[in-house]
């Protein structure tokens, strides 16, 4: 249930990517009328929107740098392997703000023990998505390394097993309920820093430090002097000040090591703008990063938004799902004898459907009296089926040796039974039907004049902003 819950949200996703046209052309155009269309809607403008890009951007930066300027060669740096757990993790979220008053803080606690309460009343699986979708600023089931997130976080879901739900627990970001779905360990490598001061590898970027500046601002708490030259930015003692508002419990020692880092970061950033290669990457995440965001407006939400769509659809489309072939459903057994063929029939006939598995199983406790097989079969799959059910084969090869008496308890049928049976398929098929009503509108938009491509040419900037 989980794997299959993971691999649907994962196929939804990347159908934001995906166009319904193969011609080339046309998916260029659709490309670019989806990116008009994000605009227009000014999904950028969302403050979810601004905090993803802003992770992702940073990211790209990291990558980039570490890349290009292969900053482990700066710090005379070793690349070191280490096994490191990740879990697949998705959760309940509510993020409690630096400023938020003690109220407001006891607030969000509360909606969350409520959450979690409800939860309890009649917990499952399909229970807590819907949580999720209701409650949660975070609605992504994804991989967490160890070090991605707090102390407090790792430590929590290290004791879940796997299925488990975490009571609420709060970190310094916020407020969890956490399901560790699964787990594994994987070989990372990272990059050990080997004893090259932070002062020489600025040295090495071009980047003056002033230590009669440095000297005053940490003995007097305040100058007037430059602080640091680099070819980009002049630093004064006005910047450290903002800097060290967010990391007031550091040491003067510590605050001015981690200032400098953060410098070289921001003069590395600051030439990084006007790299072609760079600026293209980053213009193309920020595409990406658009048409996702509408097409989780136009598509996801629409299809949330409408809790009966998956059934009206396939009530709408239920012929298309029929099999070209019919199959049988059931349950196939080989007995021992007559007599264990009767008893078993009995004792089948007086329970539900789902424990005859188990039943089945009970016969062989001390000696293998039943063969069976269960599940659905196609022509040609399996041989007892195929002479029994459709009339094909021979009758000889539809038995096994020592096993005399056959049953088959079950049905044919033309295509799935119930809509929970291909609900995932249904639900994929859905979300590319809107998908689709969706490009419709926007060909039709394009056609009449009302979405136009030509301000794209404006806001090709946006990315570096």
């Amino acid at each position: 249930m989980k794997s299959r819950f993971i691999v649907l949200c994962s196929l939804i996703l990347s159908a934001s990517v995906t166009f319904s046209q193969s011609n080339e052309q046309d998916n260029s155009l659709l490309y670019s009328l989806k990116l008009a269309d994000a605009y227009q809607s000014q999904v950028d403008e969302s403050l979810s929107f601004k905090m993803k890009w802003g992770e992702h951007k940073e990211d790209l930066f990291i990558n980039t740098i570490l890349k290009r300027l292969k900053l482990d060669s700066y710090f005379n740096a070793t690349e070191e392997t280490v096994p490191e757990k990740m879990f697949l993790l998705r959760q309940i979220f509510m993020p409690i703000g630096q400023r938020v008053s003690y109220q407001e803080e006891n607030k969000i606690k509360e909606e969350a023990n409520a959450v979690f309460e409800q939860y309890l009343a009649k917990p499952s699986n399909s229970l807590f998505g819907e949580l999720i979708k209701q409650y949660s600023f975070d609605k992504n089931t994804k991989w967490v390394s160890q070090e991605e997130e707090t102390s407090e976080f790792q430590t929590i879901v290290e004791l879940l097993s796997k299925g488990e739900i975490s009571r609420p627990f709060i970190t310094p970001r916020g407020i969890h309920i956490v399901q560790k779905m699964d787990e594994k360990t994987v070989r990372n490598s990272y990059i050990k820093p080997t004893g090259k001061s932070v002062q020489s590898v600025l040295q090495d970027f071009n980047m003056i430090v002033h230590e009669d500046a440095k000297r005053e601002l940490l003995f007097d708490g305040f100058t007037k002097k430059t602080l640091i030259t680099t070819d980009y930015q002049t630093v004064k003692y006005e910047d450290f000040k903002r800097f060290s508002l967010g990391n007031s419990t550091k040491g003067d020692k510590s605050l001015w090591d981690d200032f400098l880092k953060y410098m070289l970061i921001k003069d590395l950033k600051l030439q990084f703008v006007d790299n072609p290669d760079y600026k293209m990457k980053l213009n193309a995440l920020y595409e990406k990063e658009m048409i996702d965001a509408i097409y989780q407006k136009k598509v996801v939400n629409k299809a949330l938004s409408n809790p009966k769509g998956v059934d009206e659809y396939y009530l709408a489309h239920q012929s298309d799902y029929y099999w070209d072939f019919p199959k049988f459903q059931g349950v196939l057994l080989f007995c021992k004898n007559k007599k264990v063929r009767k008893q078993l029939h009995t004792e089948l006939s007086n329970i539900p459907l789902n424990q005859w598995e188990e039943k089945i199983k009970s016969f062989n406790a001390n000696e293998i009296l039943v063969h069976y097989e269960l599940g659905e079969f196609e022509l040609g799959k399996n041989a007892a089926i195929d002479y029994y059910i459709f009339g094909q084969g021979k009758k000889k090869e539809a038995r096994i040796k020592g096993y005399t008496k056959t049953r088959i308890y079950g049905e044919v049928v033309k295509g799935p039974k119930t809509l929970d049976d291909i609900r995932d398929k249904v639900t994929l098929d859905y979300y590319e039907y809107l998908n689709r009503e969706w490009e419709k509108e926007l060909y039709s938009s394009y056609k009449s004049g009302n979405l136009s491509l030509n301000f794209l040419k404006s806001v090709n900037n946006q990315a570096s902003n």
